[in-house]
């Protein structure tokens, strides 16, 4: 008797959060197809061949890899 008790309690638990998942892509929608993502990069992002740049209290700073990589 209490191998089935088990039983159902553990199909219950799988029902329950099949029917939790389900109402939260509901809610939220489902997920993203990210094949649909274009390739190429977006107009405001750096070229490839340039360092990447980040702001440090409001001014432009540019990081160097090969000067910074020994500090670590």
């Amino acid at each position: 008797m209490a191998d089935l008790l088990f039983v159902v309690i553990v199909v219950a638990f799988f029902a329950i959060t099949v029917a939790y998942v389900k109402a939260c892509d509901h809610i939220i929608g489902p997920d993203l197809d990210l094949t649909s993502v274009p390739d190429t990069p977006s107009e405001g992002a750096d070229p490839p061949d340039q360092p990447a740049t980040a702001t440090s209290g409001g001014r432009p700073t540019t990081v160097d890899l090969e000067t910074t990589q020994g500090a670590w």
